[in-house]
């Protein structure tokens, strides 16, 4: 097959639009993979942000309730976590991620979880419940200084009670207008010295107890921005914002490979069909100069035995037309010049 003939433009016609076609199949494909893959990655992402939603939940109820059950699904979900956030390293690698932000997160989580942990020790220190930790030796300092206290005149009794009250109030309030009224309060009681040896001691482990309480509620804070709630409080902010940064990262990655996918296959279409269009356009032009070369060869061959150039024509096919044309021209020329040498020679010759 020649390359100028017409089955090879057809050909190769056909062979660009299986090469477009295939091109631009086989792009989509692989750019397909690559945003479902970015499109995993940022579910996994957003699922990561859902396990630290749902950590948060555990540790407020913790709070909230004081309940160890509490805990558990904490200790469940960090567990859980942990294990998520090592895949966000592959995600950094994968695709040139800030890995500071990785980093960030990991160390983040750890600070977080560790004081979080650390106020749950002080907390079950203190008592998650009144009948836990100093919570119950100060109910039973409170117990027997009241059944002493009935022993003493009314005044007196009414004082101890005034700061019974006042220690349960700031228990309750932590107000420091109570703490101020009872340490003046026992400071008068103890300088009466109107009590019985043993009731002053247990009226000093009362207020032992009371300073040792005190010590560690400030541990954990008195409001949620300080101590050790309002640290861990602030690593999970931490976390959550490294994860909202890694999550606005991973978002031009995939909006460009996007645009490199519509790009792509553009291009392809774009130039399949420029392709396309310029072999149509010369074919048509090769057409349509043989037929007009081949139109005028006949009508010049009415009336006179002119040969048709075979090289005007641009296609084999057509050329081999020309070829045999011309052979049946010049046959004809044959022919008609022995007819006339036939003619000529019955003209001259004399009758029998």
């Amino acid at each position: 097959m020649k390359w100028d003939s017409i089955k090879f433009r057809l050909l190769f016609m056909t062979t660009v639009c299986v090469l477009g076609m295939t091109l631009l199949v086989v792009s989509q494909h692989y750019f397909n993979r690559t945003l479902i893959g970015l499109s995993e990655q940022r579910e996994e992402l957003l699922a990561l942000q859902q396990d630290l939603l749902q950590l948060r939940r555990h540790e407020k109820d913790f709070l909230l309730r004081k309940h160890t059950d509490y805990l558990s699904h904490f200790r469940t979900q960090h567990t859980e976590f942990v294990i998520a956030l090592k895949g966000l390293d592959d995600i950094a690698k994968s695709y040139h991620l800030p890995s500071t932000l990785v980093g960030e997160i990991a160390e983040s989580t750890q600070a977080y979880t560790e004081t979080f942990f650390q106020l749950v020790t002080v907390m079950k220190q203190i008592g998650l419940t009144p009948e836990d930790g100093l919570n119950r030796t100060l109910y039973q300092h409170a117990e027997r200084l009241f059944i002493q206290s009935q022993r003493y005149e009314p005044q007196l009794q009414a004082d101890l009670s005034r700061l019974q009250f006042l220690v349960v109030d700031y228990q309750h309030t932590l107000r420091g207008e109570s703490i101020s009224e009872l340490t003046q309060l026992s400071q008068a009681i103890s300088h009466a010295q109107q009590l019985l040896p043993e009731d002053q001691g247990i009226l000093s482990d009362y207020i032992n107890t009371l300073s040792k309480w005190m010590s560690l509620r400030q541990q954990i804070g008195l409001t949620e921005s300080q101590g050790l709630r309002g640290a861990f409080r602030e690593q999970a902010h931490h976390v959550e914002a490294a994860l909202h940064r890694l999550d606005e990262a991973l978002l031009p990655v995939i909006d460009e490979q996007k645009q490199r996918a519509t790009l792509f296959g553009s291009g392809i279409a774009i130039v399949t069909s420029v392709a396309l269009i310029l072999l149509l356009v010369k074919s048509f032009a090769t057409f349509h100069r043989a037929f007009a070369n081949f139109m005028l060869f006949f009508y010049r061959c009415k009336r006179q035995y002119q040969h048709i150039d075979s090289r005007k024509l641009g296609f084999s096919e057509f050329r081999s037309l020309a070829e045999l044309a011309n052979e049946m021209v010049e046959s004809r020329r044959q022919i008609e010049r022995r007819l006339a040498k036939a003619e000529q020679h019955t003209a001259t010759s004399p009758p029998d």
